[in-house]
């Protein structure tokens, strides 16, 4: 009940610069169900996208809201597309303004609504050969227009333009050393490093054929990336940070004192470094001196 409670308070906040408020005024609510528009009141997910519209993943489909009124979107027969499970769960826009959708089913397939041609696609239509069995876990789309599906135990792939052409990576396809991808981080040149249970591997934005392998058959874990002028640091497992020098394209590895996993990374100011872990709190860095403080 609290997490229902939640998702509605959210979605009011958001609802907010659609009405053209100030932040002197006082603001007013509005409740919104079915009634309303809505195709379902339980809403796992509200995002907003670059236009202002307001997306909403329910357990019945999409919707999006325009200040006016909600407009719902589902697969159609001429999308060639079949959604069973309209549960959904995780809602992502592109850089093309596209809506990717993830929804709550055992094979998890991957949905991407255009806005612009209200049309559907769907992993479906990826040769079986391709992504036979592929259980999605996260969707990751990044600023150079890449969008990677990511599994727990398939490895990933990569849609890489408007035509939906595909690229697998798993230990299938003897491109990628891991079966979980936890995470792909797009550095300042649109290479992309991707955070696996089984170390990193990094896909050049100008060979996507090769990928080269760091860590692998070390027991290491990566979860974060941040970068720096001179280098890119990678948060993993055990209080581990892998530092990649772009100068000699090297690694070097600092162990932080909190024993756990690094789930993120954050840059405070041009000495600082934000690290957080999933079970000890967190910790600042200095960039320059190493030196820890920890939280």
């Amino acid at each position: 009940m609290k997490l229902f409670v939640k998702q509605y308070l959210l979605f009011f906040m958001m609802l907010l610069p659609l009405t053209g408020t100030r932040a002197q005024q006082n603001y007013s609510y509005e409740h919104y169900l079915v009634e309303n528009g809505l195709p379902n009141n339980i809403i796992n997910q509200i995002i907003q996208d670059k236009k202002g519209f307001i997306w909403v993943a329910t357990y019945n489909g999409i919707s999006k809201y325009d200040g006016y009124s909600f407009k719902n979107y589902k697969p159609t027969a001429s999308d060639k597309v079949f959604m069973k499970n309209k549960r959904i769960n995780q809602i992502v826009e592109d850089s093309n303004g596209r809506i990717w959708i993830k929804n709550n089913s055992d094979k998890s397939n991957t949905y991407c609504f255009n806005p612009k041609t209200e049309t559907f696609w769907s992993t479906d239509l990826i040769s079986k050969a391709a992504a036979e069995e592929f259980h999605l876990s996260k969707i990751k789309a990044n600023k150079s227009g890449y969008v990677w599906l990511l599994s727990k135990d398939q490895g990933c792939i990569l849609v890489t333009d408007l035509l939906f052409s595909t690229k697998v990576y798993s230990k299938k396809n003897k491109n990628l050393n891991a079966s979980e991808v936890h995470s792909v981080f797009e550095d300042k040149k649109q290479n992309s490093w991707l955070l696996t249970n089984n170390g990193l591997s990094l896909v050049k934005k100008n060979n996507l054929d090769k990928t080269t392998q760091f860590f692998t058959n070390q027991k290491k874990t990566f979860y974060a990336g941040v970068e720096l002028d001179d280098e890119i640091w990678f948060g993993g497992s055990n209080g581990i940070i892998a530092k990649y020098s772009k100068v000699n394209h090297a690694f070097k590895t600092q162990k932080l004192e909190l024993n756990a996993n690094i789930t993120s990374l954050e840059k405070l100011n041009e000495e600082t470094i934000l690290a957080i872990t999933d079970q000890l709190g967190f910790c600042t860095i200095n960039i320059y001196t190493g030196n820890i403080q920890i939280y």
